[in-house]
């Protein structure tokens, strides 16, 4: 995490909020379903702070402490939700689990009250098969990890792909066919100088570079770069910036981006707004389809007039996408949305497409 303990340096003593980097972890949700992957030391807070509702499954990359250690605090969600938590994991993972939490999965009788999590173990199957966890198709590659191993988290919804890979020291050929095309892609890029166990910046690029996903963030970044500098050695990569804590990106089913598409090119006249710079430095996009945003406003009926304000909330809240733009002014319609910073300070909501009634998922990054 940054900043570290006892240190002084440019990143750890910045006043760019971006440069506070909790432990790795990333919420995803759709349909009311919430899926944690990784549980760092730093989850209990992350989920006061982002007003995470529950967590239907967790997933756990690997058994490193920066990825596991908030396990305990899941118990609260067992209680909000009546019942055990699915817990899936490779199984050597699994074995490492049990062994550091020894509490919660061999306890003896006289601790059968304790109050602990309540977690069922639950075996990833081996690439290429897939598992179904509630509304997502889910897939693991084992990656090197330094000496150890670790795995890249594919996550399915609907004909759109996640892939998240945030500990790993080399891309292998399968890896990166995993990442290409990918409409979100979430990568190792830890520093410039070399190490063991994780992908330096320039690494993390190149393989964003082949892989062409339509957005890349860089994930389990150190407290050599700041945030600000970063983002402009990323801003030559279309769609790609460094992760920061509190991000939320979204992904829509394939039927929403056909049909703004369809009504976008039903339009005569397409308008576009100036780009303008929010109050973090991030610059909105120099053409932004009017018409897109006239078909995602968050009232169907709404005029010419609001549309165009509700665009130009947005846009002052950050960058946007082609066909996306920020809570403040959409339900629907985007291929991908970000939120810059601050934070949210509500948890994922319960939007859902238009076309197809399904609610997007939304994924909250801890860089």
């Amino acid at each position: 995490g940054v900043p570290l303990l006892g240190c002084d340096c440019p990143v750890c003593t910045s006043s760019d909020p971006r440069d506070r980097r909790d432990r790795c972890g990333v919420y995803v949700s759709a349909e009311g379903f919430g899926l944690q992957i990784d549980v760092s030391p730093d989850f209990r807070v992350q989920a006061l702070r982002h007003r995470i509702p529950r967590v239907d499954a967790l997933l756990v990359t690997h058994c490193h402490a920066d990825h596991c250690l908030g396990l305990d605090d899941v118990r609260r969600f067992n209680t909000l939700q009546g019942g055990a938590i699915p817990l899936w994991a490779r199984r050597s993972t699994l074995g490492n689990l049990k062994r550091i939490f020894n509490y919660i999965f061999h306890s003896p009788p006289s601790q059968r009250e304790m109050y602990r999590p309540k977690l069922v173990p639950m075996l990833l199957p081996g690439f290429p098969r897939s598992v179904r966890i509630g509304p997502f198709s889910v897939r693991v590659l084992p990656v090197p990890h330094g000496p150890v191993r670790s795995v890249a988290v594919e996550v399915s919804f609907s004909g759109r792909r996640l892939v998240l890979c945030s500990d790993c020291s080399r891309a292998t050929p399968s890896l990166r066919a995993l990442l290409r095309g990918a409409d979100i892609a979430i990568l190792d890029g830890l520093r410039d100088r070399p190490h063991s166990a994780h992908l330096t910046v320039n690494q993390a690029l190149e393989i964003l570079r082949e892989a062409r996903p339509a957005v890349g963030r860089l994930i389990h970044i150190g407290h050599d770069i700041l945030h600000e500098d970063l983002a402009r050695r990323c801003a030559a990569l279309p769609g790609v910036a460094p992760a920061f804590d509190g991000e939320e990106l979204a992904l829509l089913p394939t039927c929403a981006k056909a049909a703004a598409s369809r009504l976008a090119e039903r339009s005569p006249a397409r308008r576009f707004l100036p780009p303008k710079t929010s109050s973090c430095g991030t610059t909105a996009p120099q053409r932004l389809p009017f018409a897109a945003f006239r078909s995602s406003c968050a009232k169907a009926n709404a005029s010419d007039s609001s549309a165009r304000a509700g665009a130009e909330r947005a846009l002052w809240h950050g960058r946007l996408s082609d066909w996306g733009l920020s809570k403040a002014g959409a339900s629907c319609g985007a291929d991908a949305m970000s939120r810059p910073y601050p934070a949210p300070t509500c948890g994922p909501s319960a939007r859902r497409c238009r076309w197809c009634s399904r609610t997007p998922p939304a994924l909250w990054i801890a860089a």
